[in-house]
């Protein structure tokens, strides 16, 4: 296939039935989220996390895909052969990738996310309302 241009790989990437991510077990790949999560998940995809860490606990808070051990051959082959049967269960995990990117990943999500932060650090509870000593909110 060779080099593929940037703009061509959103459709590359919807065109799969699954997708890899594998990080090395280190200290470091642990804390580590690599874009590609975020993008497989913005084409609704699923994904199969090789990997332990951030990566691993977002796909599978998401319900976006399933988690081997990094490394395990034996895990990945037995999953890679229970999904090849299971096309509805594929379909379901990309869709809750897709929703989980809209939730949290996407522009909309990202605002929202910082948005509540600042509210809650600004002392705003829902609708605006402010909250006393004791965190209860209170019409202002």
């Amino acid at each position: 296939m060779g080099r593929v241009p940037p703009r061509d790989m959103g459709h590359l990437s919807a065109a799969a039935d699954l997708h890899l991510v594998s990080l090395a077990e280190t200290p470091l790949l642990r804390v580590t989220m690599p874009s590609k999560v975020q993008a497989i998940m913005a084409t609704g995809r699923p994904i199969l996390a090789a990997c332990a860490g951030a990566a691993a606990a977002t796909t599978q808070e998401a319900g976006a895909g399933v988690v081997v051990t990094p490394g395990s051959i034996e895990q990945m082959t037995a999953i890679l052969r229970e999904l090849a049967s299971d096309p509805l269960r594929l379909t379901e995990m990309g869709s809750a990738a897709r929703r989980h990117y809209e939730r949290v990943f996407s522009r909309a999500g990202a605002v929202a996310t910082v948005e509540s932060l600042l509210m809650e650090v600004a002392g705003y509870g829902p609708c605006g309302m402010t909250r006393d000593e004791e965190g209860r909110c209170e019409h202002g």
